[in-house]
């Protein structure tokens, strides 16, 4: 679906939480995948000790603040783990009830996709700023993304399985994070054991090469892809 836009409209079904503070940036940069030092914002996740992604998450700095766009079914496990590690640093880490996550915007803090370029501007903004909207769900779908909480999870995927190493979410020479030595173990191995998939009428917009030893993990597909 390259070339496709969305109208600029809020998700519905994704929070914000706000982490403020000096350090916010480098709290999260010692727990998530991803190298908070190089890209901003980033997309990435927090893992179990076991290596499975408890949250994918954007990371969108602000000075001493960052957002965190997470999914909102989610999100109080989400702040209920970042305030757990925050044992005694200065951080002020809560819900931004008046922000909200909107996508094919260019206003509040907006920056492209760091998944893929095809998905277009995702924004942090005021909440009531912008509509909802519809066409996010088939975007998402059509170019190989989950979504986090119906497809991804929590506790149930590998990175490998859930294509985030593809996705810019993973960096393999930063220090350690949670999960990190399963992650490594796994990137050395010869592949994943399974990984999720579009609908197979749009394996054709994935954008990674598929080796075709892997086991098929659909997770999701439009409604009218799915009728026999």
């Amino acid at each position: 679906m390259s070339g496709y836009s969305l109208s600029p409209q809020v998700l519905p079904d994704r929070a914000v939480v706000r982490v403020a503070g000096d350090g916010a940036l480098a709290f999260l940069h010692n727990l998530l995948t991803v190298d908070l030092t190089k890209a901003q914002p980033a997309y990435g996740a927090l893992l179990s000790p076991q290596g499975k992604i408890l949250h994918d998450v954007f990371i969108v700095p602000d000075g001493e603040v960052v957002w965190v766009d997470v999914d909102a079914a989610q999100a109080p496990d989400l702040l209920k783990r970042l305030v757990m590690y925050r044992l005694r640093a200065k951080l002020d880490i809560e819900m931004a009830q008046h922000k909200a996550v909107a996508v094919g915007s260019q206003t509040g803090l907006h920056y492209v996709d760091p998944r893929l370029d095809v998905m277009g501007q995702r924004a942090i903004v005021d909440t009531g700023s912008l509509p909802e909207g519809d066409g996010y769900a088939e975007l998402q779908i059509s170019n190989g993304l989950g979504a986090s909480h119906g497809d991804i999870g929590s506790g149930e995927l590998f990175i490998h399985e859930a294509n985030l190493d593809q996705l810019n979410a993973v960096s393999f020479n930063k220090g350690c994070y949670v999960g990190q030595e399963v992650v490594s173990r796994t990137q050395h191995r010869t592949q994943a054991g399974s990984y999720v998939s579009p609908p197979h009428d749009s394996l054709a917009t994935f954008p990674h090469t598929v080796p075709s030893v892997r086991r098929y993990n659909p997770f999701g597909c439009l409604e009218w892809q799915c009728k026999s």
